[in-house]
């Protein structure tokens, strides 16, 4: 296990290994419910991207069947790439409970999040 481990992260320097743990030590404090915060939708996004350029809050519109909406923005989220392109990517996360367990928004939302994380 160890040899895999470090088989793993020697190419990528120890510092993106601090940086990954750190991701993750900070979703399981902040995004924690019923589920440890790198297992929620919010947590995988964080890890993979880390913070928002921008974030929206959006509270439930009586209509909507969904419940308060948290938006992130990323703009340029490979920046420290010598290969960089210029993209941007939006996460939507809907608390449908009420109980500050966000994941993503359903129908189209949910495809638009999976296609965009996965990519």
């Amino acid at each position: 296990k160890a040899e895999i481990f470090m088989n793993f992260w020697q190419p990528r320097g120890l510092e993106q290994m601090k940086e990954f743990y750190d991701r993750v030590e900070y979703v399981n404090k902040q995004f924690s419910s019923h589920n440890k915060g790198w297992k929620t939708d919010r947590g995988k996004v964080y890890i993979k991207f880390g913070p928002a350029d921008t974030e929206e809050y959006r509270l439930a519109s009586p209509r909507a069947m969904e419940g308060p909406t948290l938006i992130w923005h990323y703009y340029d989220f490979l920046s420290n790439s010598p290969y960089s392109i210029y993209r941007y990517k939006t996460f939507i996360f809907v608390d449908k409970f009420g109980v500050d367990a966000y994941t993503f928004g359903k129908n189209d939302n949910l495809w638009h999040n999976l296609q965009e994380f996965n990519n």
